[in-house]
């Protein structure tokens, strides 16, 4: 390798010289203050920004107090208008409730006489059913035909023993 050779050492030392100092002087006089001025630039453009928006955050606190202002003037506003309301339509309501009370238990006399109508009948319905069923299931199963009687009295029992 010729890289490696005594006579050619000394020559490769100067290139290698010449080429850092050109390389170094090209770095420190162009491309490296080039740099410098684009971080600065950045630095600069940073700084604004931060000033700037510590500038809408003052902004943007003193918008929140005003609006805050203007929240509790309000509420204290609609507490006012609220209490004058309810005095002045105490003795309204205290009559619509009574009528709404007896008119309340009308309706719910009515819906638990026709709840009590709608379960009597889904009982009847339900214990047909549990007959049916239970002689069909009897009949498939055993192979033995029972009367209706037979089974309505099983079903009957079942469902009294259940509640």
């Amino acid at each position: 390798m010729p890289q490696l050779e005594l006579e050619y050492f000394a020559p490769q030392i100067i290139w290698l010289i010449i080429s850092f100092t050109v390389l170094w002087v090209l770095m420190a006089k162009v491309a490296l203050p080039r740099i410098g001025l684009i971080l600065e630039e950045r630095q600069k453009r940073i700084s604004d920004n931060l000033a700037m928006a510590e500038n809408l955050k003052l902004d943007a606190d003193a918008e929140i107090e005003a609006y805050e202002t203007a929240i509790s003037e309000g509420k204290e506003q609609a507490r006012i208008i609220i209490s004058e309301a309810i005095k002045s339509s105490a003795s309204e309501a205290e009559k619509q409730t009574q009528e709404l009370n007896v008119s309340i238990s009308k309706m719910l006399k009515e819906a638990e006489d026709r709840i009590e109508s709608a379960k009597s009948k889904a009982l009847e319905n339900i214990e047909s059913s549990a007959v049916e069923i239970t002689s069909d299931i009897i009949g498939h199963l055993t192979d033995k035909e029972f009367e209706e009687t037979e089974v309505k009295v099983a079903v009957e029992k079942a469902i009294n023993e259940k509640g």
